[in-house]
């Protein structure tokens, strides 16, 4: 498994030394990071954070430049799966750190075996994330079959009258349930854009002002009501 993995630390020491750590680990974990550091916020740590999927974040609470929660905050914006563990040289920012939903926190000087620990335990997070995306599935029934699909394999479901049409890569079905009915089984993978409407955003090609067209073709309008909550689900869903 790969991992996008960012450690901030204005202390040049503390980030090579959390550097070879994570590298070392890796090895153990047999998972391949790719590790971008920097000890200060610039423009590099802002283009990357907005256009990268962040797995796993290390922050040191205490930058010179900024506040490491703000940081989690920029990174959460585009990344709201990313795990997040924190850095502290002091215990009492451990609450702060918890409130923002940090998965853990280390205090300087950091012990080598507790790190171990947490990134082993993020490593575990990060793959649950990713399996539920891809294994999850959706069960119903068709002309008295017993069906069942991985919800990845979808592409749309749509509101056909008193039918729910469901759009896969190979087959198309129609059951006998309302769309709101079928929305309540699905991951979040999907978002609703329409009254009428299911997406899967992992088939999403693009999207414009009011448009989403997917890879295999189709062209759907999203609801008025539903433009600016589809466009802030879509802005923050971890494209892996």
């Amino acid at each position: 498994m790969e991992l996008n993995i960012i450690i901030c630390d204005d202390d040049q020491v503390s980030l090579s030394i959390n550097r070879t750590y994570i590298e070392e680990f890796s090895k153990k974990f047999k998972v391949r990071p790719n590790i971008q550091c920097f000890s200060t916020i610039n423009a590099s740590f802002n283009s990357i954070v907005k256009k990268e999927k962040i797995d796993i974040a290390l922050l040191d609470i205490d930058l010179k430049d900024h506040s490491g929660i703000e940081v989690a905050k920029l990174i959460q914006k585009n990344s709201p799966w990313a795990v997040i563990i924190f850095i502290t040289s002091h215990s009492e920012y451990a609450l702060d750190a918890f409130e923002l939903f940090a998965f853990g926190y280390l205090q300087k000087p950091i012990e080598q075996s507790r790190l171990e620990k947490l990134y082993a335990k993020a490593i575990v997070q990060v793959q649950s994330i990713k399996n539920k995306k891809i294994s999850a599935c959706i069960y119903f029934t068709v002309n008295k079959n017993n069906i069942t699909l991985k919800q990845s394999s979808i592409i749309y479901i749509e509101k056909i009258q008193q039918k729910t049409r469901i759009v896969t890569f190979k087959e198309t079905y129609e059951i006998y349930e309302t769309l709101s009915a079928v929305e309540e089984r699905l991951e979040y993978i999907f978002v609703r854009i329409s009254q009428s409407i299911i997406v899967n955003m992992d088939e999403i090609l693009s999207m414009d002002k009011n448009t989403i067209y997917m890879k295999s073709g189709q062209e759907f309008r999203i609801g008025r009501t539903f433009l600016k909550n589809v466009k802030d689900i879509y802005s923050k869903f971890p494209k892996h």
